[in-house]
């Protein structure tokens, strides 16, 4: 008899679970875009950093997730509208 209460527990949780997560998704979009940029500059100085100017043009971007290699390493960071500048 246990079994079968802790079995209906289980059964309402999901049932609550998935009626709180289609409320999130009714109140929330979120969309994934991938982009891949390569950059060449003409002389041989590399540049220090480089300031996103994507929220300008887009404010309804929140974050955007940046990774970035060159020659001698490499870097990931999150950028935001407050915080937009990548740093070499």
């Amino acid at each position: 008899m246990d079994t079968d209460n802790h079995e209906q527990a289980q059964q309402s949780e999901s049932k609550d679970d998935e009626h709180n997560h289609k409320e999130h998704d009714q109140d929330e979009s979120h969309s994934e875009i991938v982009a891949n940029y390569k950059y060449r500059c003409k002389n041989s100085a590399s540049p220090s950093s480089i300031t996103v100017a994507l929220f300008k043009f887009f404010p309804g971007i929140h974050e955007i997730r940046a990774m970035w290699v060159d020659q001698m390493q490499q870097g990931a960071i999150t950028l935001t509208p407050n915080h937009r500048i990548i740093k070499f």
